[in-house]
């Protein structure tokens, strides 16, 4: 929807996504939307208008100037309420016409909402029948008659248009979509034509207006027939459940075809046989003892430096038992909140670990990271395929310079990409110096690939000598920074433990000082 209809329809049923209705990405002229609308469309509704001016003698545009801030149902019927309360005759009958009106205006707005693009003028369909009804109920002056008059006629137009909502929620056709333009023309043209009935006084009396509404050459008459032809039940209910049956249909093929996909990729997951990562990622998160563990890096200098730099590196060294594994798994988390809304970034981690040794070869390494990679964007999903069937489909094991290869065109189509990889200690000597250090090489002097690279590790002189020198900054994960997480821990515990609640603050405070001071960054 566009304009008006944007936010005056907010509060009606969520409408399926479909080419008429995604929002613009920017304010359109009319002229231009004239372009992007359907010819036929355009000359249905223009002409409308014109009947609706004719007939009831108001020209839209000069009437809808203290009309631009009513952008929902209940506004409009307050505003009603607010200008007609002053007549006794509505104060008798305005809670009834509210009651009438309201679900006849709700229709409308989701009708409009889905026919306003193919018309694409500057008055879309809400809002000019909008502001017909508003000048209808002006146009009934505190006269009783008049006021049952236009609860009678909406009743009726009520029982046509609430056919309508039986294929609303579904992805409208065009020729759905036309007609949902004649059924709001019609409509317009009805309004209009009761408006001239009712400002000339013409039928003060209901009943006298009921028989009229039936006579044969009637105007009313006539234009009541075509609208309940065009909302029709039999008529509508094969067009939508035909247009139903084929979404349901396309959508299912859609799911075969994403379920192959998925399954197409689980064997390539499978085949890569690689360790997963968020086994020790869960179990340093479990090691947090405060939520706010490790959140102070988030606000440092240099690694906001690294996070904004177009291509940069950074090494995080620290003794044992400094929380560095801890510390990487909040910055995991981190990275992926940050790459979340972005529409080309992708994050990859991996833990190596003396523990197990399917975490402390290069090989798993790279398998994880072509895994991760691939499963972030159906660009890399597709070459992770690709280097799947040149192996037989699996049945080849694949040498790692060509899981280098692939891995250095999958980086190629990300804009940024984030690898974390923690304890490069924990990586066996000879792997490190044979294909670790190669690799790390590469990612952080290549400006060909836009990489983020943050390594952490004990301050090892092989390590040291590969990356001093080459990373675009270095953390020392000494007892300053350290410092503050284990003070946040003793502080939680000391005020939280039920026996160190019993002890006097100063003594908690001495108790607090002995451990930071024993802790050595630990």
């Amino acid at each position: 929807m566009t304009g008006f209809a944007a936010g005056f329809f907010s509060s009606a049923p969520t409408i399926v996504s479909s080419p008429y209705n995604k929002p613009s990405s920017r304010t359109i002229r009319p002229s231009k939307l004239i372009q992007m609308a359907d010819t036929q469309f355009v000359e249905m509704w223009k002409t409308a208008i014109e009947h609706y001016e004719a007939d009831s003698k108001i020209n839209i545009a000069d009437a809808s100037r203290d009309f631009a801030d009513i952008l929902t149902v209940d506004t409009l019927l307050d505003v009603i309420d607010d200008e007609q309360k002053k007549f006794k005759e509505y104060r008798r009958h305005g809670e009834k016409l509210r009651k009438t009106l309201k679900p006849v205006l709700d229709v409308v707005g989701i009708v409009a909402g889905v026919a306003g693009e193919a018309v694409g003028t500057a008055w879309e369909p809400g809002k000019a029948v909008f502001l017909a009804v508003k000048l209808l109920v002006n146009a009934a002056r505190d006269v009783n008659s008049r006021y049952e008059i236009i609860v009678d006629l909406f009743e009726r137009m009520h029982n046509f248009l609430d056919r309508c909502h039986i294929y609303i929620n579904n992805p409208i056709s065009k020729s759905l979509q036309g007609r949902l333009v004649e059924v709001l023309a019609h409509l317009l043209l009805i309004i209009g034509l009761v408006t001239k009935i009712v400002k000339k006084g013409k039928f003060n009396d209901l009943e006298l207006f009921a028989q009229t509404l039936f006579q044969k050459d009637d105007s009313i008459t006539n234009a009541l027939q075509k609208l309940d032809l065009l909302t029709r039940e039999e008529s509508l209910t094969v067009q939508a459940e035909t247009h139903l049956v084929s979404h349901e249909i396309s959508q299912k093929v859609s799911k075969i075809e994403q379920g192959q996909v998925d399954a197409e990729l689980d064997k390539c997951y499978d085949w890569l046989a690689a360790p997963d990562p968020w086994v020790n990622h869960n179990a340093a998160q479990e090691k947090l003892y405060e939520e706010q563990t490790g959140q102070w890096i988030l606000h440092d200098l240099q690694f906001a430096a690294w996070m904004q730099e177009d291509h940069s590196s950074i090494w995080l060294h620290g003794i044992p038992g400094s929380g560095k594994s801890v510390l990487c798994s909040t910055i995991i988390n981190a990275l992926f909140q940050d790459c979340k809304p972005k529409k080309s970034c992708a994050v990859a981690f991996f833990y190596f670990d003396f523990k197990d040794p399917s975490k402390q070869i290069f090989r798993s390494l790279l398998g994880s990271l072509l895994g991760q990679l691939s499963s972030q964007s159906s660009g890399a999903s597709s070459l992770l395929k690709k280097f799947y069937a040149m192996h037989d489909s699996g049945h080849r094991q694949p040498s790692l310079p060509s899981m280098l290869d692939t891995l250095w065109d999958i980086l190629m189509i990300y804009d940024q990409v984030y690898i974390v990889l923690d304890a490069l200690d924990e990586c066996l000597e000879h792997e490190r110096q044979r294909h670790l250090f190669p690799l790390l090489t590469i990612l952080v002097s290549s400006d060909k690939y836009h990489i983020h690279l943050l390594a952490t590790s004990r301050n090892e002189l092989d390590i040291d000598g590969c990356l001093r020198t080459r990373v675009t900054h270095i953390m020392n994960l000494g007892e300053s920074f350290i410092h503050k997480d284990i003070e946040l821990h003793l502080a939680t515990m000391l005020q939280n433990e039920t026996f160190f609640c019993t002890l006097q603050h100063k003594l908690r405070d001495e108790i607090k000082d002995t451990l930071l001071k024993g802790a050595n960054g630990m």
